[in-house]
């Protein structure tokens, strides 16, 4: 069984936000926001790779299945991993859908040609971003979507249905989150 695939230890699995805080923090990366909701039903799934069901396939491989069906309701769900392989496909994951919000995050995660230290600073300000989503109110019918992974960066933003904003973005965690919390904002159909 793969690494990423491995069963949680029923009796030892339960991770707190804390234990996964500490966990990641162990390899530099700033301690992941994590709603409420899953902060009991965080389990290990191997050793860097945590989430709240047995993920069914690596990170990485999730992301891309989830990626065309955004637009779908589905059920809330986090995943939070280093996943990869080789001298220099290594990326950290996180991936949640909760209530109003989808947040699909990969980014490089250290490998033989790329500086570990920058790309643990880029994860932690993105963290910090996704942190700010979660944490703000949201609206009835409202659906917040946020991609940055290695072949689509973008957000959306529709209620009920209707796109009221929508833009490709070379930072859309950063660009989602300003957008969101501008006081002023008069959103427009798209």
């Amino acid at each position: 069984m793969s690494e990423h695939n491995a069963a949680a230890d029923p009796a030892a699995s339960v991770i707190d936000a804390l234990g996964v805080a500490w966990r990641l923090g162990q390899q530099g990366v700033a301690a992941p926001p994590i709603p409420k909701e899953f902060e009991v039903t965080l389990r290990a799934y191997g050793d860097w790779c945590f989430a709240t069901f047995e993920p069914p396939m690596a990170p990485s491989e999730i992301a891309r299945e989830i990626v065309p069906r955004v637009d779908e309701p589905g059920d809330n769900f986090l995943i939070i991993a280093i996943d990869g392989f080789g001298l220099n496909s290594w990326a950290f994951h996180y991936i949640l859908n909760l209530d109003g919000l989808t947040c699909i995050l990969q980014k490089p995660c250290g490998g033989a040609f790329d500086d570990t230290d920058d790309n643990l600073v880029e994860i932690s300000k993105t963290l910090a971003h996704i942190g700010e989503l979660i944490d703000r109110p949201i609206a009835s019918g409202e659906r917040l979507i946020v991609i940055d992974t290695f072949y689509e960066s973008g957000w959306s933003r529709t209620i009920d249905g209707e796109v009221l904003e929508q833009e490709e973005s070379v930072d859309p965690f950063r660009d989602a989150a300003t957008a969101v919390h501008a006081p002023d904002t008069v959103w427009r159909m798209v």
